[in-house]
């Protein structure tokens, strides 16, 4: 196996992630070969079938048939992709969802806004996020009081 190339497959620059990808990596193109798909599952699929693929998509599409890339970061320590990984802020290829709202001329949140924001950053809130099928995380205890604070939020 290691005398043979390495399939390089993910996400279409024109997605959410290909974009970030390009970003982050402070290029405008991807390797020559590398096939783009317009889909997480797609990419899972296509690894998940190509022992020599390499790929990169959403983390909720890892499977018995693939595996998250663990990754060396800055300070040398080995961090994983997965859950435990993303939730100490070390995993370098996670992203945020960012949800921005509009605040009036004194800077209030306009309550219908405030009023999903305040359900979004509940507990119960979080719970339905953290059952969902998008493979969404909820927030840590300190990240929702923090982002509670941003709103104007009651803690």
């Amino acid at each position: 196996w290691r005398d043979r190339p390495v399939h390089l497959v993910g996400l279409a620059p024109r997605t959410a992630i290909g974009a970030l990808t390009l970003r982050r990596m402070g290029s405008d193109a991807f390797a020559p070969g590398f096939r783009a798909l317009p889909q997480s599952r797609e990419v899972a699929a296509a690894v998940a079938a190509d022992p020599l693929a390499l790929g990169f998509a959403n983390l909720s599409h890892v499977s018995e048939a693939t595996r998250a890339l663990s990754l060396i970061g800055p300070d040398g320590r080995l961090v994983t992709g997965d859950a435990a990984g993303i939730r100490s802020g070390r995993y370098p290829l996670d992203r945020h969802l960012l949800i921005y709202v509009r605040r009036d001329g004194t800077g209030e949140v306009e309550p219908l806004a405030a009023a999903f924001l305040d359900f979004v950053l509940s507990p119960d809130g979080q719970r339905i996020i953290a059952q969902g099928t998008r493979g969404y995380m909820s927030l840590s205890r300190e990240e929702l009081k923090e982002q509670r604070r941003l709103v104007g939020l009651r803690p």
